[in-house]
């Protein structure tokens, strides 16, 4: 959900800084992302190997 600010903030001069930090924010999101789905599949291989299911997988 995007954020809602005072149009005094879009175009203010805090504009650059806000902006700023949105597209660092976004890059983190995206970089965590990244790190979660490597590690999931890290997870599912191992799981596979052992033959125990996918991760979380009541038995």
């Amino acid at each position: 959900m995007e954020p809602q600010y005072d149009s005094s903030l879009k175009h203010g001069p805090l504009s650059p800084l806000i902006r700023d930090l949105r597209n660092r924010y976004d890059r983190l999101e995206h970089e965590l992302y990244e790190m979660y789905e490597e590690r999931l599949g890290s997870l599912q291989e191992v799981s596979a190997a052992l033959g125990t299911g996918h991760p979380g997988e009541k038995r």
